[in-house]
């Protein structure tokens, strides 16, 4: 599962998503796909569990939809918001 790293916070300001990084100080806009991603994420869903709530909301394969969510969660994690644990909270 992963896990958000310590020093985020995230904000909506009027319809916009934003994940400020306190740590490096750099802010992530979030489209309302990564905003779904980025909530499934903080309630500890899988992989497949996040792809399934994109397919459930927007219209999408679920192929798709978990190609999409890997590459999220690669990014995120490259960016030091996110990090991969093998044992739940």
């Amino acid at each position: 599962m992963y896990i958000t790293t310590a020093n985020l916070s995230m904000r909506t300001i009027e319809d916009e998503n934003f994940i400020l990084n306190r740590a490096d100080s750099v802010l992530h806009a979030l489209n309302p796909t990564a905003a779904l991603m980025w909530d499934a994420i903080q309630n500890q869903n899988t992989p497949h569990e996040i792809a399934q709530k994109i397919v459930d909301t927007f219209e999408v394969s679920f192929e798709e939809a978990l190609s999409d969510t890997r590459t999220f969660l690669s990014e995120c994690e490259k960016k030091g918001l996110i990090s991969f644990t093998e044992t739940p909270l």
